[in-house]
């Protein structure tokens, strides 16, 4: 469930209560070329980044989707 499923003409307590535990993230796209941008890519994981995929968009570079946890509801 997601804020945005959330009908606000029938939203009920139980909707708030499922909204309370979503996980909020960054999410960050980061244009790489060759080998500097996995450079990039590692030095963003080691800050607590997660990667998610990435897109390649010409002959050597790619797109790279980075989230990060920002805050967590109750688990």
């Amino acid at each position: 469930m997601y804020l945005n499923d959330i009908d606000p003409i029938t939203y009920s307590r139980e909707d708030a209560q499922k909204a309370r535990r979503l996980r909020l993230y960054d999410v960050r796209w980061i244009p790489t070329w060759g080998p500097i941008g996995r450079r990039q890519v590692r030095k963003l994981q080691r800050d607590d980044w997660e990667h998610v995929g990435s897109l390649q968009t010409g002959l050597i570079r790619r797109e790279h989707c980075l989230i990060r946890i920002t805050e967590r509801g109750e688990q």
